[in-house]
């Protein structure tokens, strides 16, 4: 690259008018200059749409792109892509923050130096008060300093590949081929595990891989939000909603793949997803206050995932394909 290229920062924002008075000026004290936010304001109530109108007026770097109902992070997400005009795309939450302000300079230079479809760099996680502390998160950082031209996917399926897109620069072609996976499980409003399905289209459409050893990203979290989604039966039900239809997507990007990672797709879904899946199945099961018909229809859920597991392992002996993991009945279904 002749220059150092354009970088559009991809702000999915619903609700978030406190948070965006503070990571926008956070972003705009950057060092370098040569990128965009691009906020995707999708159907908030309160005053987001404003505050980033404020932020358009003190700085033509601040954009704003407007779904006016609600849509889901994920269709947020690929809206905004669609909108950006950097060369590079990353995804960042308005609740976390950049390490340094010198992070896009020095992630610009290591560009610079090589084109990859995906510059991968490093996130520390932020700990809220009372239990305050920062640490390497080590699910989202790199985890081989190579992958081989050609072997995203296999290394996504694999775990060698990280399954977050925030920590990640990403070419724009890249992402715009990836929109073209997910149109049909973007009209599905999917708010949960969203990550996963992007960065799954991602990785099927991406050949080159480098990464940074540049500390970028600050994710901040706090042990409650877990726990509030699994004491609310609804947000409970939209979880195991939004897994099925993640998993049907990308089970069709898989097998469309011209790779054929089907079956070894499966095979990591099941022992990954799922088992978040079945979890929260089982925590659903407790719940005494929950209304009859939602919790039918997580047992139609659960069995629609049975006939999947079973119909795949008729298919994988056909193929000599052995599974990396290891049925057990208990942990498939709940007691009622």
């Amino acid at each position: 690259m002749s220059q150092l290229p354009l970088i559009s920062l991809i702000l999915p924002c619903y609700n978030q008018a406190a948070n965006l008075r503070q990571s926008i000026p956070f972003l705009l004290n950057q060092s370098f200059k040569n990128f965009e936010i691009v906020c995707v304001n999708d159907g908030s109530t309160d005053d987001t749409k404003a505050v980033i109108q404020h932020f358009q007026q003190l700085d033509a770097r601040v954009r704003l792109v407007e779904q006016n109902t609600n849509r889901g992070t994920l269709s947020t997400r690929l809206l905004g892509a669609l909108n950006a005009n950097g060369a590079y795309i990353t995804q960042f939450d308005p609740d976390d923050r950049l390490s340094t302000n010198f992070v896009l300079q020095n992630l610009s230079e290591s560009l610079s130096l090589q084109e990859p479809d995906i510059l991968h760099f490093k996130m520390r996680l932020v700990f809220d008060p009372p239990n305050f502390k920062i640490e390497p998160y080590h699910w989202a950082n790199p985890r081989k300093l190579q992958i081989e031209p050609g072997n995203l996917m296999s290394s996504f399926i694999t775990d060698d590949l990280s399954h977050t897109t925030t920590g990640k620069l990403v070419k724009r072609g890249v992402y715009l081929r990836a929109i073209v996976d997910l149109r049909e499980l973007e009209e599905k409003r999917v708010i949960y595990i969203d990550d996963f399905s992007l960065m799954f289209a991602l990785a099927n459409n991406a050949e080159t891989y480098k990464v940074a050893d540049i500390e970028g990203y600050d994710y901040y979290t706090n042990d409650e939000s877990v726990m509030g989604m699994l004491s609310q039966p609804k947000k409970c039900l939209k979880f195991l909603l939004d897994t099925k239809n993640v998993y049907e997507a990308c089970h069709k990007i898989a097998a469309n793949n011209p790779k054929k990672y089907e079956a070894e797709f499966l095979d990591a879904f099941i022992r990954k997803v799922v088992g978040m899946y079945t979890e929260r199945l089982y925590r659903f099961s407790k719940l005494n206050f929950i209304e009859e018909d939602k919790f039918n229809m997580c047992k139609i859920i659960d069995a629609e995932y049975l006939n999947d597991l079973q119909y795949n392992r008729a298919i994988w002996n056909l193929c000599g394909y052995t599974p990396k993991w290891k049925t057990n009945r208990k942990c498939w279904t709940f007691n009622v």
